[in-house]
Order: C-alpha cells, then structure tokens, then sequence
C-alpha cells in the first residue's frame, strides 16, 4: 500500500511547479507584453505578394518640442546582416526583426536603388503619423517619455488586391529604465490613400538587468527557488518527525 501513496506524493509535488510555471508565465505577459515569446510579423497572412522597398526612420523629439524625422534607404546587404543579427541576438538587435520576416518569407525588395522613392517616403511619414496619433504609443514613468523616439522601419509593398502593405516595425524610447516599447503595425492603404489597421502588437525589450530574459529562464529560475523551497520543506518535515520520534521514546523511558 505504501508506494501507490510515494507515487501519488510524487506527481502532487511534481503538480506543484505549476506554480513557478505560472508566474513566470503571468510575469512575461504583465512585464514583456507577450507570453511565451515577441509576437511575430507574419507577412504572409496578409496576402503580400512583394516589398517595394524598406526605410529606415529615426524620429527625435527634444525638450522644446522640436522635432526630427530621418528617413533613408535600405540596401539589400543591410537587409541580410540584420536578418542575420535578428536571428542570433534578438534583444541585441530588436529593430531587426522586420529584416527577419522579409528574409524568411523570401520578400527581399528587388529595388536596389540607393534612394528610396518619393512614394515610399511619403507612405513612411504619414505612417508614422498614423501610428503616433493612433494611441499606440505606451504611457510612460514619471521621469520618461517614450514619445519622444522612434527607431526603425518601414517596409512598403503590395497586396494581391493591388492595395500597398505598409509594415512597420520600430522602437519607442525609455518607458522606464532599460525598458523599451517595441511596436509592430501592419496597415493597408486603400484606393482614397486612407490607412486601415491590420495588425498592431506592443511589447518590450530591456537592455540591462534582466536583458535576455524570456518566460522560460524566469521560469527555470522560479523552478530552481521552488526546488530549494521543496527541499527546505521536506527536511523540516523530516527533522521535526525525528525529533517527534525521539520525544516519545524519552516520554516511554
């Protein structure tokens, strides 16, 4: 009788770490944005037939409201080293990840002009106005303003429809310390030029601390506590039974 109950105490301890499973997993989504891993950019569910072109956009906004747009070229070989990067060092390289999807999905630009369209650039600008005036943009702590910078990019193509895809996919600055808003919009321009909303995912990337971090490290670590909680408890539980035992051979004596 004695080792059905070992193995039903076996699998309830075993059940057990679901708790630090749980909140590594509960942590994730309340701290990073998403469960398990960043949300994808999956060009293909949008029935994207090719990429025209990718930009690059630094926006700077300082103190006296002023602001700055930088808009330029993506060449192919940027395209393959951020790919590249992306793959290896995805917090290293956040931005990248657009370089990621287009490789993968094998949608690289065919344009290999070293200046981006008149077009193109005109799409990225009103684009980015969209996606600041959508409400996206996260709230920051006192003593930040993630608002006031964007990095990243913008990639322009077209749809089977004969619409233009434009896919966004750029940074925001410090919404507290070492964490950093990352922002993935996926528009449609139709036929008056308006943009529609296909798909917006927010989440975050830190860059000192806990830089690296996914659910599932939090998870092992949670798990290694939870171990040495388990055992602590055990051998308490062992200690006070001997002493127990003791007690009642001293009281016999």
């Amino acid at each position: 009788m004695k080792k059905p109950e070992i193995r039903n105490k076996g699998i309830i301890i075993v059940a057990t770490y679901l708790v630090p499973i749980s909140i590594a997993i509960l942590f994730s989504k309340n701290y990073w944005g998403y469960y398990f891993k960043p949300p994808s950019i999956d060009l293909p569910e949008y029935n994207l037939v090719s990429i025209d072109e990718i930009v690059k956009v630094r926006y700077v906004e300082n103190k006296n409201d002023k602001s700055k747009l930088e808009i330029e070229k993506v060449l192919s070989s940027n395209i393959d080293e951020g790919a590249l990067n992306y793959s290896k060092y995805q917090v290293d390289y956040p931005t990248d990840r657009l370089f990621y999807y287009v490789t993968k999905y094998k949608l690289k630009p065919s344009n290999i002009e070293p200046s981006y369209s008149h077009l193109t650039r005109d799409i990225a600008i009103r684009a980015l106005s969209k996606l600041r005036q959508s409400g996206i943009i996260v709230t920051s702590e006192k003593g930040y303003n993630s608002s006031n910078f964007i990095l990243g990019y913008i990639a322009v193509g077209k749809r089977k429809n004969g619409n233009n895809l434009v896919a966004i996919a750029i940074k925001g600055g410090q919404e507290s310390n070492d964490h950093y808003p990352q922002y993935n919009v996926v528009y449609e321009m139709d036929d008056f030029g308006n943009f529609v909303l296909l798909n917006q995912d927010v989440y975050f990337e830190d860059t000192a601390g806990i830089e690296g971090a996914r659910a599932y490290l939090v998870a092992v670590f949670l798990g290694i506590l939870w171990t040495a909680f388990i055992f602590a408890v055990f051998l308490l539980y062992f200690l006070l039974t001997k002493v127990r035992i003791l007690i009642k051979k001293s009281n016999k004596v």
